[in-house]
């Protein structure tokens, strides 16, 4: 991701950060595109133009400085200050991870990643965009993150929502750093929040019909969280699935009562049990070429 394992300085611009933007954005609820873009008009934003320009000049191989430059400031403050950073950041790197209108800019001295992030908001000015204040931010976060802030009497390192998942610093039982993925509480909620509805229009649906739907919409949702170390998210998301749909089974009728063994066997056919779909990075992007040389 954007992490930068030797000092850990992030500078995080969520999907919604840019005031002005509509949120196109969102995850289908049946389970055949979970995870895809929506809208095509998404990909189109100004925004997302301008910081390609921005991530184009950072990339952390193949510097080049001069071609294609970003745009610059007319006041001769910031274009010094600019091109200090410019500099900076060419010499040391960044790893911007985007997708749409959504990015992570990692960076690995604190300095940086606040001049990245000043440089930044004067980019998307002229592009007459705004940086949400409470939605883009400075964290620190890494491999080392963890313990500088303990020897300063600080918390844990702070968190950030990227695609869908809360990313936080962790360790395996081995004490190796890990960037661990949980899904966003406040997309679990909503998402929720729709299928409560959704069970509610199919109140008097045939089980075979509704099953077959909840089915889908779980086996989409662990294709997409079905990420290492999140196979507890993906429980409690099918829990609350059935305790729904327990609940509407219920109020088919006055007479009706569905008892929990009943539920229990119909769950048990038509939900599927969660699974973990997708292997670590370093398993996943693992290539070898002929002569097995090894691709990263």
């Amino acid at each position: 991701m954007k992490v930068s394992y030797d000092e850990g300085l992030a500078s995080h611009v969520g999907s919604e950060s840019c005031v002005g933007v509509r949120e196109d954005s969102g995850e289908a609820l049946t389970g055949e595109s979970a995870g895809w873009v929506l809208s095509s008009e998404i990909l189109n934003v100004r925004d997302a133009d301008a910081v390609m320009s921005r991530g184009r000049q950072h990339r952390p191989i193949r510097h080049r400085e001069g071609r294609s430059g970003p745009a610059e400031s007319q006041t001769p403050g910031t274009h010094r200050s600019i091109s200090r950073v410019r500099r900076s950041l060419l010499s040391e790197g960044v790893i911007i991870v985007r997708y749409a209108d959504d990015f992570v800019a990692g960076l690995q001295h604190e300095s940086d990643a606040v001049a990245f992030h000043e440089e930044l908001r004067e980019r998307f000015r002229k592009f007459n965009l705004e940086l949400h204040a409470e939605k883009t931010r400075v964290i620190e976060f890494g491999r080392f993150a963890a313990e500088r802030r303990e020897r300063r009497g600080q918390g844990k390192p702070e968190t950030f929502n990227f695609l869908g998942f809360t990313r936080a610093c962790d360790k395996t039982r081995q004490g190796k750093f890990i960037v661990l993925r949980r899904t966003m509480a406040q997309r679990l909620r909503a998402k929720l929040k729709n299928l409560k509805e959704e069970l509610r229009r199919r109140l008097h649906g045939p089980v075979r019909e509704v099953g077959r739907w909840l089915g889908q919409v779980l086996t989409g949702h662990y294709r997409y969280y079905g990420v290492p170390r999140n196979y507890a998210m993906l429980d409690s998301f099918r829990q609350e699935v059935r305790y729904l749909w327990h609940r509407v089974l219920n109020r088919r009728s006055q007479t009706g009562n569905v008892t929990e063994a009943r539920l229990k066997r119909i769950a048990d056919i038509w939900l599927p049990t969660p699974r973990i779909c997708q292997p670590y990075p370093e398993r996943r992007l693992a290539v070898m070429i002929q002569g097995k040389s090894p691709v990263r």
